[in-house]
């Protein structure tokens, strides 16, 4: 009976002092959960703002490349100025004829 006793004594003291062996428990499950919720909130944030800039950009380049062939289509499609006019022929006029004789205004003596 003493050996009975025995190992029951050694099976409660092993039941006892088991739970002071385990290890340490690290930190609360739920804590490290709403970490990594944390965590993927803002990368999901920084990749969604990434990709909008991104969009942005390649948006200004279509919307400028739209704005400047309309340009060219518009610069060509307008009437040009007409041409310069060709100057007229100069007429000649003939001559009128002095009726009066062209006398020096000072003699000389």
């Amino acid at each position: 009976m003493t050996k009975k006793v025995l190992a029951y004594a050694c099976i409660l003291s092993l039941l006892v002092c088991a739970p002071g062996f385990q290890r340490e428990k690290g930190p609360d499950r739920a804590v490290v959960e709403k970490g990594i919720e944390i965590k993927l909130k803002q990368y999901r944030e920084r990749k969604e703002k990434e990709c909008q800039d991104k969009a942005l950009e390649r948006a200004l380049v279509v919307a400028d490349s739209l704005m400047a062939t309309r340009a060219l289509i518009i610069k060509n499609d307008t009437i040009n100025r007409p041409p310069r006019a060709i100057k007229p022929v100069k007429p000649e006029f003939a001559p009128i004829p002095d009726s009066i004789a062209v006398e020096p205004i000072l003699k000389k003596e």
